[in-house]
């Protein structure tokens, strides 16, 4: 008999799940090593494993056969299910197959390889930005033509950040909300959250992540946690005029890409929130690249990925630093301050009309 087993720690899908099980009357397996409350549906069935490195992976990949549906964004244990004959969904309702776990994988081992290079740190406490860059081979970065050599200035791929330019993000405005800003305050000045994010947004795994954090810091657990439980409230609303344009570019047939600081599982769980994320023609996604801006890899990765020459690019970002080592790459960048002169920027370079960019 099918059944769906959920690997429940970091799943941002955990409702959806269940909704589809009790629809078609399929025994629903939640497995984690704690955290969530018992549920009363008989569909439903919660399984607690002990910590543990992989300990729910484990007992999934033991149990889940041909028939089952396995919903995880954990990659190794995907490929040990297929193979097993189960079928895979990640959260963000992409399937994995035999015709396609081969080359996810070996994409995320290649991740792996690059994340072992030590990009970020490389020896002692010295961060990437106080050490020398790492240096990308020749090979993947084919020559360019100078601007000399390009006088006609066009635009082949426009680039959007994320964070700030698509959707809010601002963690002090639901602390204060929540727990008041003299308490936040407090916090944050003893917890760097968001130093601890950097670190998930470089590829580190959420909750485990934040849940280290949190029994580190006794004085704050709770608080601490609503980083993750409480994510989606510091990740909204979505900038309505943004998602516009971006909808305009791409109903022009101009090529949309994003390129995010934005951790794995978190990019993951926001498509499930926003749509519009579906909509890029390509994403580079830090948390799952391994570095993130304003680092240069990450812009090299970009630049290798990509058939248009990088002074085609316009890439828009609500950080200066972001900005600034665009432009030493020779992109056309714009300094995100509001939707409005992002719409005007992409008139004056002849992409969208002033009605097409709602002006």
């Amino acid at each position: 008999m099918t059944k769906i087993y959920i690997d429940a720690d970091a799943c941002p899908v955990k409702d959806e799940a269940e909704k589809v099980a009790t629809r078609h009357k399929i025994m629903c397996l939640f497995v984690c090593n704690g955290g969530l409350r018992p549920s009363a549906n008989p569909f439903v069935e919660m399984v607690f494993v002990p910590d543990g490195p992989d300990v729910a992976d484990m007992w999934i990949a033991d149990r889940a056969g041909r028939g089952d549906v396995v919903v995880t964004g954990d990659i190794p244990l995907a490929a040990k299910v297929v193979e097993a004959g189960a079928r895979v969904i990640k959260h963000n309702g992409e399937p994995l197959t035999q015709a396609n776990i081969g080359n996810v994988l070996a994409t995320r081992d290649l991740m792996a390889d690059l994340r072992a290079a030590d990009p970020f740190r490389q020896g002692g406490r010295k961060t990437v930005f106080q050490s020398r860059p790492l240096a990308v081979p020749r090979r993947i970065r084919p020559r360019h033509p100078s601007r000399k050599e390009r006088p006609c200035m066009t635009i082949d791929v426009v680039i959007f950040d994320i964070g700030n330019v698509l959707i809010e993000w601002n963690p002090e405005r639901h602390y204060d909300a929540t727990i008041g800003e003299a308490r936040r305050k407090e916090m944050f000045a003893v917890v760097d959250l968001h130093g601890i994010n950097l670190g998930i947004d470089t590829g580190a795994p959420f909750r485990q992540t934040i849940e280290r954090a949190a029994k580190e810091n006794p004085a704050f657990h709770d608080e601490i946690m609503m980083w993750y439980f409480d994510w989606d409230k510091m990740a909204t609303p979505q900038i309505p005029h943004s998602v516009a344009l971006l909808r305009a570019l791409r109903a022009k047939g101009v090529r949309v890409i994003a390129l995010t600081n934005f951790g794995a599982e978190s990019f993951e769980f926001a498509e499930t929130r926003y749509p519009f994320l579906a909509g890029f023609d390509k994403t580079y996604v830090s948390g799952r690249l391994g570095c993130v801006k304003p680092h240069r890899l990450i812009y090299e990765m970009l630049e290798a990925g990509e058939a248009a020459q990088p002074d085609t690019f316009l890439f828009v970002d609500d950080r200066p630093e972001n900005i600034d080592m665009a432009a030493r790459r020779g992109w056309q960048t714009h300094l995100f301050d509001g939707a409005e002169g992002w719409a005007r920027r992409l008139v004056e370079a002849g992409l969208l009309t002033a009605d097409e960019a709602g002006l």
